[in-house]
């Protein structure tokens, strides 16, 4: 009997600590996309200073996820996370908006392909591109809205891909 209850102490504490790794990984990276599409609004409004303030966020908020608890995806969580902080970082101390937005082309390319590969996004979201500033960005909405043209062509572009929530 003690053989039986010790063995599902055992399997209880694994199922619950999985459980709450992946909430604990999920909120991490929701705290990521979050910050990401923050900066990636604050742009759109032509707003340098609250794009500074959001890349601060998610530099902070990258730091935050455990990687062990990705399993099988750490390698791709690591390399996309160098990246990541590396263009937050150059973002949170460019001094204008033009050169915000040449570092967010690269944290968004970098943006989609962690969405891509780790696939843990409770939301659809959607990865856009704009022809006049050959960029990419990711988006929570289906309609266009430019962080690279901001205010002077809200609208150039158009949804290239879809990532469906994986709830």
């Amino acid at each position: 009997m003690k053989k039986v209850i010790l063995a599902a102490a055992l399997v209880a504490a694994v199922f619950g600590r999985n459980s709450f790794a992946q909430t604990d990984t999920t909120s991490v990276f929701n705290n990521v996309a979050s910050s990401y599409l923050d900066l990636k609004n604050a742009l759109t409004n032509d707003d340098g200073d609250s794009a500074a303030a959001y890349a601060g966020q998610l530099f902070d908020a990258l730091k935050e996820m455990p990687p062990d608890s990705l399993a099988s995806q750490h390698a791709a969580w690591a390399n996309h996370h160098q990246k990541l902080s590396r263009e937050a970082m150059q973002i949170k101390n460019a001094n204008d908006v033009d050169t915000q937005r040449e570092h967010f082309k690269k944290l968004s390319v970098d943006m989609y392909a962690m969405l891509k590969s780790l696939q843990i996004n409770n939301t659809v979201l959607y990865y856009d591109y704009c022809p006049m500033a050959k960029a990419y960005w990711v988006s929570e909405k289906q309609t266009i809205v430019n962080p690279y043209l901001g205010q002077s062509m809200p609208t150039c572009g158009s949804v290239k891909d879809t990532l469906k929530a994986n709830k």
